[in-house]
């Protein structure tokens, strides 16, 4: 049992009228199965979905993200460098917590995770998405 399908442009949205019912924009216009199928795949392959010059959905590259939206990439990925190198020193901090000496590979190991963690806290983000991070010499 196939359903028909519809488009509406301007709200970029599907219908079909056995689920709508009424509820239905004026500007609709009926896409073919194979249309619908081919938008569905692309889709899953990373394409969105807009209205084309001529008013029918076809699957588009993704906007480019917003430099603020570079930005908070970038500060997210310092925060989990960031992260991954303070779990790494889990164990060494506790030592030194309790009181406990820490071995010459202890100390080094720390001492590289603690300027690992200046660098990056230090890295300059301004040009994302063209970063270099530092890179952590105590993993």
């Amino acid at each position: 049992l196939k359903m028909a399908k519809y488009y509406s442009p301007e709200q970029n949205a599907f219908y079909a009228p056995e689920i709508n019912q009424t509820n239905v924009p004026s500007d609709v216009v009926e896409i073919t199965d194979e249309l619908w199928v081919s938008l569905l795949q692309q889709q899953s392959e990373g394409k969105v979905i807009a209205a084309g010059m001529d008013g029918l959905p076809e699957a588009q590259e993704p906007p480019a993200l917003t430099q603020e939206q570079l930005l908070e990439i970038a500060e997210n990925q310092r925060k989990s460098l960031i992260n991954t190198a303070l779990q790494s020193i889990n164990v060494i901090q506790l030592k030194l917590q309790a009181g406990r000496a820490l071995t010459d590979t202890e100390r080094l190991k720390l001492d590289a995770t603690l300027d690992y963690i200046d660098a990056a806290e230090a890295t300059d983000i301004s040009n994302a998405p063209d970063i270099t991070w530092p890179e952590n010499t105590a993993a």
